[in-house]
């Protein structure tokens, strides 16, 4: 089913408006470090994930992968904003822009392709069946019904990377079972394992910063950073750029934004933090603890947007647990995605 719905008030215009401090122009070099993201679309998910802005299409796009739905939110005038969702039938696990309008849905299906025709029109598809092109799971010969892809970004290059996450692997305990991080190049859709990486729990945080790949298997609560090189050379020069001691729960989905930072959520603790040099710079309150992915967007690429999870037996209650949220940081723009190329 799909349904639209307009939301009471607008999008959040500067942090003084969401009660978290100072509204000045200037708060970053005033050195306001905090603030507080308010809730934008009561979406309830149970696990919403992977928020992409389209700027072309002026939309935000996420998925809740325990309903299997795909949302949409829309910008119209005066940033009042509407919302749609559309039921796809089986389990995503991360999106991406894709050339002409289109989007890349990694699921348990595997890497497919959507074409811009469906997304630029009303959402209103029972059912949504993308173009496979590949199967990295299968490939690798690792079962499909223990692992599945997560976490995914389009690299500077236009290549896809996406990492796998283990259903199991909190009891695990034969890693070769374990999947690992691909990349799939669109000239002749080719896998490539990256191995530098290995194998990974929950692969999450990827982000790209110029010759950076930044990456997270959540359980270590470590920031990995990799060397990454513009024509195509494998990942190396591993380093952390984190320790298990700045993070207060796991950390989830990531962005990096035009200064540099590295924007990541954690999931349980409520928050969201910018990291550079290894050390947090500015914490982003939320008011639903299981935070899970961020991402900028906006036409300005100034609002940080964030998605969350919730579960029947959250205590206390709340209907904003499972929302959308939004605070924009004066001082801070977000970078476009990349494309992926096919």
């Amino acid at each position: 089913s799909s349904f639209d719905f307009g939301l009471p008030g607008r999008l959040p215009a500067r942090v003084g408006a969401m009660g978290a401090g100072p509204s000045v122009e200037g708060c970053w070099a005033f050195g306001c470090r905090s603030a507080t993201a308010q809730c934008v679309v009561q979406c309830n998910n149970e696990l919403g994930e992977s928020c992409i802005w389209c700027p072309a299409t002026k939309r935000l796009f996420w998925l809740d992968l325990l309903k299997c739905e795909l949302w949409t939110m829309d910008h119209a005038a005066q940033q009042k904003v509407t919302t749609r969702r559309v039921h796809m039938g089986w389990s995503g696990g991360c999106l991406a822009l894709r050339r002409d309008r289109g989007l890349v849905i990694c699921s348990s299906l595997g890497i497919g392709l959507v074409e811009a025709g469906f997304l630029v029109g009303d959402i209103t598809r029972a059912e949504l069946v993308p173009r496979i092109v590949a199967h990295p799971v299968r490939e690798a010969g690792l079962d499909p019904k223990k692992v599945r892809l997560n976490d995914g970004r389009v690299d500077p290059q236009g290549r896809l990377v996406v990492g796998c996450y283990h259903i199991g692997h909190e009891t695990l305990t034969d890693e070769t079972e374990l999947g690992g991080v691909f990349r799939l190049d669109p000239a002749g859709m080719r896998v490539e394992d990256l191995k530098p990486i290995g194998r990974v729990k929950v692969a999450n945080g990827i982000a790209f910063k110029k010759d950076t790949m930044f990456f997270v298997d959540s359980p270590t609560r470590t920031v990995r950073r990799f060397h990454y090189s513009e024509n195509g050379v494998p990942i190396s020069e591993d380093s952390k750029m984190t320790d298990p001691s700045v993070h207060r729960a796991n950390p989830d989905g990531a962005c990096v934004d035009a200064r540099g930072g590295y924007w990541c959520t954690e999931f349980g603790s409520g928050r969201v933090c910018r990291f550079e040099g290894g050390k947090v710079t500015f914490t982003v309150r939320v008011p639903s603890a299981r935070v899970t992915c961020c991402c900028f967007g906006g036409e300005d690429l100034d609002t940080l947007y964030i998605t969350t999870a919730t579960r029947k037996d959250d205590s206390p209650p709340s209907e904003v647990k499972g929302g959308l949220f939004a605070v924009k940081i004066p001082g801070i723009r977000g970078v476009a995605e990349s494309v992926f190329a096919g």
